[in-house]
């Protein structure tokens, strides 16, 4: 979760989100690092209250290592939370 306040005079605010994560194989064989697109977010007393989420649903996802997530508004990194990843190894006896 995310709270942006003091944000310019305006209905809605272009926010940046950008995920960064270790590298791993799509099902169609290319590679991903990770993701950047804009979003819109409406803003409510001149406030964003928001959050994001990755879920590991799929085999290919289970990779170890550092995840960021950020969020920019124009060219300035507003939040940025890290956090690392693995995977204990399993007992198949």
């Amino acid at each position: 979760m995310y709270r942006l306040s003091n944000l310019p005079g305006m209905r809605t605010v272009k926010l940046r989100r950008v995920l960064k994560h270790p590298e791993f194989t799509l099902p169609d064989g290319a590679s991903s690092t990770g993701s950047d697109f804009m979003i819109n977010k409406k803003l409510e007393r001149g406030e964003v209250f928001a959050y994001d989420a990755y879920a590991f649903n799929e085999d290919y996802e289970m990779v170890e290592g550092e995840w960021i997530f950020q969020i920019w508004f124009e060219d300035k990194k507003l939040i940025e939370q890290t956090f690392n990843t693995y995977w204990p190894e399993q007992d198949n006896s």
